[in-house]
């Protein structure tokens, strides 16, 4: 349960097609949707290079106005099986604001999709942040009715963790195409579980797994999300990784020839697996799965009631009558000139008291 005030849209620049083309603007203030994972506080606190990202996720009540619950969000095998669960975000007044949480904390998907997430009450006005909303969400029939196709561009805000900020967080943007739909799961080692994904062409690395992956849909950039702002971006799902090249680890043999030209020398050169540039996306609609589970669906409704209950009470039964500055009747103009007249009129006839009957 929070109260948040939101800035700008998470959103590229659509305005002019020449300049997207060359520069797709992501506003300053929305890479603080992101945040940094660690394994401990202290090193949170020492920015070590270690751990994920994650992003923060806003549900609005739909019968308070302005009232929301926070969630932070990421992937299982970053906060539950790597362990690094404690979240570290840009304070308001300057430096971090470390969060602490343990890795049972944060929730995962019963279905194994390696997404997980925590309710952050009470935090919102201690950290600069913006947040990711629900009617943000890709689902289903966004697929089906083609407003998100092969070849969309996507962008992805996370740490980029040779150069992710000591003293505070810089998330970075990357940028590339969704390359496929969700088909076959795709498989990642033998201790996880294959995952339905989008396939997407990015440049990512270690660090980023848990970022938020958003898709400009290019015919339905003035669609009206429930629940978010007017814009045209919407999460795609979460980053879990990037897909390897199965590439046997092979030995060679080389000469290499000693700077004295006295004698060969023979080393082992090991070759390895390379980064494809194929990442994989857990669909937002498994998020959205998550979210209205029950244990967190009946949390929301229970303070929702609660809250409904608390304002009721404290409305104002009736309204005092003691005059707290002078009253005069609006003056007439030359749209209506009898206008002093008729409310002067409508006054005398409300203070009149009604005749008594028989």
């Amino acid at each position: 349960m929070v109260s948040l005030v939101f800035g700008a849209r998470l959103r590229r620049d659509l305005g002019r097609e020449s300049e997207r083309a060359v520069l797709p603007r992501i506003p300053p203030s929305d890479l603080n949707c992101a945040f940094y994972l660690y394994p401990s506080e202290a090193a949170a606190k020492a920015g070590v290079k270690l751990g994920g990202s994650g992003f923060w996720v806003a549900v609005q009540s739909l019968k308070i106005p302005d009232f929301w619950w926070l969630y932070g969000v990421s992937n299982q095998h970053v906060v539950q099986r790597q362990g690094a669960s404690v979240i570290r975000a840009n304070a308001k007044d300057g430096g971090v604001k470390i969060i602490p949480a343990e890795p049972t904390d944060w929730i995962e998907h019963p279905n194994h999709h390696d997404i997980a997430i925590l309710p952050a009450p009470g935090i919102s006005a201690e950290i600069e942040m913006s947040a990711i909303l629900p009617g943000m969400f890709v689902d289903e029939n966004d697929i089906a009715s083609r407003i998100v196709e092969v070849g969309n561009e996507v962008f992805m805000i996370g740490r980029f963790i040779n150069h992710d900020g000591k003293v505070r967080n810089t998330p970075s943007a990357r940028f590339g195409n969704l390359s496929m739909m969700p088909g076959d799961p795709i498989f990642v080692d033998v201790v996880t579980p294959p995952q339905e994904s989008f396939a997407v062409e990015l440049r990512s690395m270690c660090g980023y797994s848990g970022s938020p992956v958003l898709v400009s849909p290019e015919n339905d950039a003035h669609r009206r999300f429930k629940g978010s702002a007017f814009g045209p971006d919407l999460l795609l799902g979460v980053h879990w990784g990037h897909i390897i090249e199965p590439w046997t680890v092979q030995t060679k043999i080389v000469k290499k020839v000693m700077q004295t030209a006295l004698a060969d020398d023979e080393v082992e050169v090991d070759q390895v697996s390379a980064n494809t540039g194929m990442n994989g996306v857990v669909p937002a609609w498994r998020l959205k799965e998550l979210l209205d589970m029950p244990r967190f669906k009946d949390v929301r409704d229970t303070e929702e009631k609660a809250e409904l209950e608390r304002i009721k009470r404290e409305a104002p039964g009736a309204v005092l009558d003691a005059a707290t500055e002078v009253v005069t009747a609006p003056p007439a103009s030359g749209d209506n000139p009898t206008h002093r007249e008729d409310f002067m009129r409508l006054v005398s006839a409300a203070a009149r008291k009604p005749e008594p009957k028989d």
